[in-house]
């Protein structure tokens, strides 16, 4: 089904409630068929304990088709977002 990926953006582990909540969606979103994953920012390698699907920002390349969820409390990384490949 999935002809794209759902990334939502982590820089720590999930501590907040809206992680939690993200974290919920993205194993919601797979269940139903779709491709979510938890986009890592961190300099470390915590993604790995991740409970859903998930992968270090580093490491991803973004396809046309792909989604980026961002928060509101991540406003910044939308500029950062709009320089990728």
């Amino acid at each position: 089904m999935a002809e794209n990926t759902l990334y939502f953006p982590f820089f720590v582990p999930p501590v907040t409630g809206g992680d939690f909540v993200a974290i919920d969606h993205i194993a919601g979103l797979n269940r139903l068929g779709f491709d979510a994953r938890a986009l890592y920012f961190g300099a470390d390698q915590r993604y790995l304990d991740f409970s859903v699907p998930a992968a270090a920002a580093g490491r991803v390349e973004l396809k046309p088709n792909d989604i980026v969820v961002i928060g509101e409390i991540h406003k910044s990384l939308f500029h950062q977002l709009r320089a990728v490949n």
